[in-house]
C-alpha cells in the first residue's frame, strides 16, 4: 500500500518522461522515498526500449524486426522491413525491388515495373515488346534500348530493311551481291537465289543445275524441276524404271538427297514423294512372291500357295485348286461335294465321306447309311455307331453290326432296358444308377443330373439353381439364363447386375452406364449427354424421351422443337411464315390477325375451332370483304 502511494505520487508530481528517442526512464533508488526519474540509453539494436538490456526493446530500426523475447533481429539482406528473418518475412523493400507476397523482388530482364504502392513498394513486372531491351511499357513504341541487331526510332526498336546492316546505330547499304550483311558491306550473311556464301564471307554463283548450293558451286542443296539430288551432291534424274531412293547422309541446310535404283522382284516402293517418284524399297511379306504398294498386297505366289481372287493375299488350299494363271498362281480353292469329308482330282471324287456315309471304292463316292445307323462301313446296314436311341448289339448275328433301339426314357444307351441309359432326353438327368430322372418343372426347363441348364421365363440360372427374376436388383426381364433387360434409370453390366445410369433423370443409358444416355424419363428431352426438364423448354408440353413431342397453346410444332407463333393471341400456328390457324378464346381470325372484337357482319362461328376452346366460349372468323 505505501509502495503504490509513493508511485502515484512520484508520477503525479514529476509528471509525464522527457525522455528523448532511444532512451527510457530509470528511477535510481531502490527505496521508492528516494526515487527520482532519470533517462537511461537503450541497447543499441533497440530503437525505443523499457529497460536497458537487449531483451527489453519495444520497437526496431527500419531493418530490424521485434522478435518473440524481445530482440531487434536483422531482416534478410532483401528486406527494407520485415516481420522475420526469413527471405519470404518482408513488408516492404528497398528501389529498385518491389514487393511481392513478402518478397522484395526484381524484375526480369527486358521487363519493366508499375510500382503500386510507394510506402511498401508493391507492384507487378510487365515484359516489354519483343523487339525491346528494356521499356516504359508494354506496347512496341514504348522501348527505351534495343537489341544490338535493332536501332532505336522515335521509341520504337527497328531492324534494317533488306540488303542494309547496322553500322554504330545507323542502317547502311550491303554490297549488291549479298541478301543480307553485318559489320560491313562486303561481308555477306546470306546470299541471293542461286548463289552460295564461301568461306571468305563472298557469294559465289551456283552451277546452272542447282537450284540453290552451298559451301561451292557444285554442291547442289536443291534442283530446279524435273531434277533430283543425288547422293554426290549434283542434280539429275533417274532413268524410267528407277526410283530416287533417300539416303541418310544429308547434312544440315541439305535438301533429301538419294541414289536412284529399281526395287528387286521381292521388293516394293514406298513413295514418300510422288513429284519426285522418290522412296524407299521394302521386303514383301514371307508369304507374297511379289506384291506392290504394300508389303501384303501379294500379285503373285509361291508353289503351293495361291493367289486368291479379289483379296490379294497367298493361302493354301485343302480342297480343290483350281490355277487359272500359272505365272502369278491366281486361282480359286472350292469344296469337295457335301457328302466328301475330303476330295481329289475333282471335287465329286471323293477321298473320305462324311459321317451318315460309306465309301465305295469303284465309285469313288460316298452313300448314304440306313438308320438306324449313325455310321456304317462295307454297305448301308453293317453299322459301326448308332442314332440317338439306339445301341450297338454285336451279338445278335455272329459277323453282323445292328442298332437295338433303346428303353424309351434313355437319349443314348449302350445296353438294354432302362438301366442302360447313356445319357437322357430333355427334362431329364441320368442317376447314378444309369437311369434316367425328371427334371423339377416348375422352375427347370432342362437339367443335367441335379443340375439344372436352362429356366422358364421370369427365372435366371445361378450355380444351377433357377432365382426368380425380381430377385436381381432393379431386373425388369430375365429369360431362363440371366437378367435381359434392366428397371428404367438402370443399365445392365452383367448378367446378374442392374446399376443406376450415371446421369440424372435417364431411363435408359449405354456404353457402360458411363456417360450416354438413349432416352430420358417422361417429362424429360435429351440435352447432349444430359437430361433436360421440358419446364426448360420453351412451350413444350410432352416428349417421347428424346425430344419434344407436342407444345402447348400459342406455338407451332417445327422439327421437334416448339415455336412461339409470331402472330399474337394466336391459338396455333403453321409452317415458318407463322400462318395462324385459330385464336385463342375471346378473339377473332381476319386476314392472319387475331383481333378482340368482331366489329364485321361478316363474323361466322368457326365450327373447327370450337375442338381447341373449353366450356360454351365462342369463336368466330371475320371474313374481309
Amino acid at each position: 500500500m505505501k509502495f503504490g502511494l509513493v508511485l502515484l505520487f512520484c508520477l503525479l508530481f514529476y509528471g509525464s518522461s522527457d525522455c528523448e528517442s532511444g532512451e527510457y526512464e530509470y528511477f535510481g533508488s531502490a527505496d521508492p522515498l528516494h526515487w527520482l526519474p532519470k533517462c537511461e540509453q537503450c541497447h543499441f539494436y533497440c530503437l525505443t526500449c523499457n529497460g536497458h538490456y537487449i531483451t527489453n526493446c519495444l520497437t526496431c530500426h527500419t531493418d530490424q524486426f521485434l522478435s518473440e523475447i524481445k530482440t531487434c533481429d536483422a531482416c534478410h539482406d532483401n528486406c527494407k522491413t520485415c516481420k522475420n528473418a526469413e527471405v519470404s518475412g518482408c513488408t516492404s523493400c528497398e528501389n529498385p525491388k518491389y514487393f511481392e507476397n513478402g518478397h522484395c523482388l526484381d524484375c526480369p530482364e527486358s521487363n519493366y515495373l508499375v510500382i503500386i504502392d510507394e510506402t511498401t513498394r508493391s507492384g507487378s513486372c510487365y515484359e516489354c515488346h519483343e523487339t525491346c531491351k528494356t521499356c516504359f511499357g508494354v506496347e512496341l513504341h514504348q522501348c527505351t534500348t534495343c537489341p544490338d541487331d535493332r536501332i532505336i526510332f522515335k521509341n520504337t526498336c527497328i531492324e534494317c530493311e533488306k540488303k542494309m546492316y547496322l553500322d554504330r546505330g545507323t542502317c547502311k547499304p550491303c554490297n549488291d551481291n549479298c541478301e543480307t550483311c553485318e559489320f560491313n558491306s562486303i561481308r555477306c550473311t546470306s546470299c541471293t537465289a542461286k548463289q552460295y556464301l564461301n568461306d571468305q564471307y563472298h557469294c559465289g554463283d551456283c552451277n546452272e543445275s542447282c537450284l540453290t548450293c552451298l559451301e561451292r558451286s557444285t554442291k547442289c542443296t536443291s534442283c530446279e524441276n524435273g531434277n533430283l539430288l543425288l547422293e554426290d551432291d549434283t542434280c539429275g534424274a533417274c532413268s524410267e524404271n528407277q526410283h530416287l531412293v533417300f539416303s541418310n547422309n544429308s547434312e544440315p541446310g541439305m535438301g533429301p538427297r538419294g541414289i536412284c535404283i529399281e526395287c528387286t522382284e521381292r521388293e516394293f516402293l514406298t513413295i514418300t514423294d510422288n513429284k519426285l517418284s522418290a522412296g524407299f524399297c521394302r521386303d514383301c511379306d514371307e508369304s507374297c512372291r511379289t506384291c506392290k504398294k504394300k508389303a501384303n498386297i501379294c500379285t503373285s505366289c509361291f508353289e503351293p500357295k495361291y493367289l486368291r481372287t479379289f483379296t490379294t493375299s497367298c493361302e493354301e488350299c485343302n480342297l480343290v485348286l483350281t490355277i487359272y494363271n500359272d505365272e502369278t498362281r491366281a486361282g480359286y480353292c472350292e469344296d469337295c461335294d457335301p457328302t466328301c469329308a475330303e476330295c481329289e482330282g475333282t471335287i465329286h471324287t471323293c477321298k473320305l465321306c462324311i459321317t451318315g456315309r460309306y465309301f465305295v471304292d469303284e465309285l469313288k463316292k460316298c452313300l448314304a447309311c440306313n438308320k438306324p445307323c449313325r455310321e456304317c462301313e462295307t454297305n448301308a446296314d453293317t453299322c459301326t455307331a448308332c442314332l440317338d436311341g439306339y445301341y450297338l448289339n454285336p451279338t445278335v448275328f455272329v459277323g453282323s453290326k445292328i442298332c437295338e433301339v433303346c428303353h424309351s426314357s434313355c437319349k443314348t444307351c449302350d445296353a438294354v432296358g432302362p438301366s442302360g441309359c447313356d445319357s437322357c432326353n430333355v427334362d431329364f438327368y441320368l442317376t447314378t444308377l444309369n437311369t434316367c430322372a425328371e427334371c423339377d418343372k416348375s422352375k427347370c426347363y432342362s437339367c443335367n443330373g441335379v443340375t439344372c441348364l436352362h429356366c422358364y421365363k421370369d427365372y435366371f440360372l445361378q450355380n444351377g439353381l433357377c432365382i426368380v427374376c425380381s430377385q436381381i436388383q432393379n431386373c425388369a426381364k430375365c429369360n431362363g439364363l440371366f437378367c435381359t433387360k434392366c428397371s428404367d434409370g438402370f443399365t445392365l453390366i452383367n448378367e446378374t447386375q442392374c446399376d443406376a445410369c450415371e446421369i440424372s433423370n435417364c431411363k435408359n443409358c449405354y456404353e457402360n452406364k458411363l456417360l450416354k444416355c438413349s432416352v430420358c424419363l417422361d417429362g424429360f428431352v435429351k440435352d447432349g449427354a444430359d437430361c433436360k426438364s421440358i419446364e426448360l423448354v420453351d412451350g413444350c408440353t410432352a416428349t417421347n424421351g428424346v425430344l419434344c413431342a407436342n407444345c402447348k397453346e400459342g406455338y407451332k410444332f417445327l422439327g421437334h422443337e416448339c415455336e412461339k407463333c409470331s402472330v399474337e393471341n394466336c391459338g396455333n400456328c403453321k409452317d415458318s411464315r407463322g400462318t395462324c390457324l385459330y385464336c385463342k378464346v375471346g378473339f377473332y381470325l381476319n386476314e392472319n390477325i387475331c383481333q378482340e372484337n368482331c366489329i364485321d357482319d361478316n363474323c361466322i362461328e368457326n365450327n373447327e375451332q370450337d375442338d381447341h376452346n373449353s366450356s360454351n366460349n365462342k369463336t368466330f372468323i371475320l371474313f374481309a370483304d
